[in-house]
């Protein structure tokens, strides 16, 4: 690969590509930027300037997935390790979507990541992000209706009388109302969620306080997880620019999960890091419409210590 252009082929191949385009079925984001040595550093730093300026802003996505490090100090080939995303509001001119790579799903990961940002932070129920001081927590109420949908029963003629179902319906409706106010300004879709989605919301859980379910099934899980995330699931009423569910973030996370089945494993520490670094940098890019291949080699060509961020100026 001596053409700048065949390296970006190989990248391009190894973080999106399909299994049959693979070269290998192990992931190194060092041997990825192996190819480009001399601009390790100006990766590096474009995600840098990214973070700071996704840490500035008064929105934030966050979620988590599984990852597979094969050489990890003290720590066997098999233990999950995870890979984190943020990403910025939909409201926003510009998309950014940063991954991080860490060890651990603990709760000092976000914390640390996020600390200085004072904005709406909009995550599923995992109790790892009440660890993140000075945040407006927020809840998803995709995962919400996503929870009823998996206990709905198998035998649609019982749908009448499913608890699951009436709560899937009454998380649609709310889906409804809000779809109506997308064109809306920030305050005016402020105004009318007041208005409009609030009394939804409170019929849903006087609704649900109302039942009577005990046991672990997935049912009951559904109910425990909506009564459990209440008031965060009301947060998103505060701020018109604020979505109702976490779906920026899962749609971000998504790419991976797949580059996920066809490279299967990241080698070392080393490589989990530079790959997170790529996936920050290609993701940006495509979400802010650019052709990440022109992105890459313009980033690439230019002269060390330039910062060329991923969106159009």
């Amino acid at each position: 690969m001596n053409t700048l252009k065949e390296q970006l082929d190989w990248l391009k191949k190894q973080v999106f590509g399909r299994k049959t385009e693979q070269t290998s079925v192990i992931m190194d984001g060092g041997t990825q930027f192996s190819l480009f040595p001399a601009k390790m550093e100006q990766a590096v730093s474009v995600p840098e300037k990214m973070s700071a300026l996704l840490i500035a802003g008064n929105i934030i996505h966050a979620d988590e997935t599984v990852l597979q490090v094969l050489h990890e100090t003290d720590r066997k080939a098999t233990t999950d390790s995870r890979m984190w995303v943020y990403s910025n509001g939909k409201m926003n001119d510009r998309s950014i979507i940063i991954f991080e790579y860490q060890q651990t799903r603990g709760g000092v990961h976000p914390a640390k990541f996020l600390k200085g940002f004072i904005g709406f932070l909009i995550c599923d129920g995992y109790d790892a992000y009440n660890a993140v001081i000075g945040t407006k927590r927020c809840g998803c109420w995709m995962h919400t209706r996503r929870y009823f949908a998996e206990a709905l029963p198998k035998d649609k003629s019982a749908y009448n009388t499913s608890v699951a179902a009436k709560a899937a319906s009454l998380c649609d409706s709310i889906y409804h109302e809000e779809k109506q106010l997308a064109a809306l300004t920030a305050t005016e879709r402020y105004e009318q969620r007041l208005v409009k989605v609030k009394p939804l919301l409170d019929a849903f859980f006087s609704w649900l306080d109302a039942q009577n379910i005990s046991g672990k099934g997935k049912l009951a899980k559904a109910v425990h997880y909506a009564l459990n995330e209440k008031k965060y699931l009301y947060t998103f009423l505060e701020n018109g620019n604020v979505p109702i569910d976490n779906n920026r973030a899962e749609n971000a996370i998504r790419p991976f999960a797949v580059g996920r089945k066809n490279w299967l494993f990241n080698n070392t520490e080393h490589g989990a890091k530079c790959s997170a670094i790529l996936y920050s940098i290609i993701s940006t890019a495509q979400a802010n419409g650019l052709d990440a291949e022109k992105y890459l080699t313009e980033l690439f060509s230019k002269p060390n210590g330039t910062i060329l961020l991923p969106w159009k100026n």
